[in-house]
């Protein structure tokens, strides 16, 4: 497991095609993301939507993650989170397991010392 830095970001809907968003980037760049990834584990607000999918001109906060030298930039689940697709529980549970996958690496990089 390597270390990875998360930054976020506001990025604006140009357009949709029935597959593909084009979201431009606050530094001139412009990302194409898949309508699986964008809709996966989001809900947005009915006000982002039309026709069910994010509405040109939305602005839409996003995650670019950072790892090694790999570059993903996904809808900020943090704002996004889609009730229904994972439990209350089932999310204490996935931090619980993210806190101890730190903790074990943490501790594994210690032993290698």
């Amino acid at each position: 497991m390597g270390k990875y830095t998360k930054f976020f970001l506001d990025g604006k809907v140009e357009s949709f095609d029935g597959r593909i968003y084009t979201i431009s980037l606050p530094d001139g760049q412009n990302v194409i993301l898949k309508h699986p990834t964008v809709h996966m584990s989001c809900k947005f607000p009915e006000d982002m939507l039309s026709d069910g999918h994010l509405a040109e001109g939305t602005t839409i906060k996003l995650c670019r993650i950072v790892k090694d030298d790999k570059v993903s930039i996904l809808p900020d689940h943090r704002h996004y989170y889609a009730e229904g697709v994972v439990s209350d529980s089932e999310k204490e549970l996935i931090e619980i397991v993210q806190e101890t996958i730190t903790t074990l690496t943490r501790f594994l990089k210690t032993i290698k010392k």
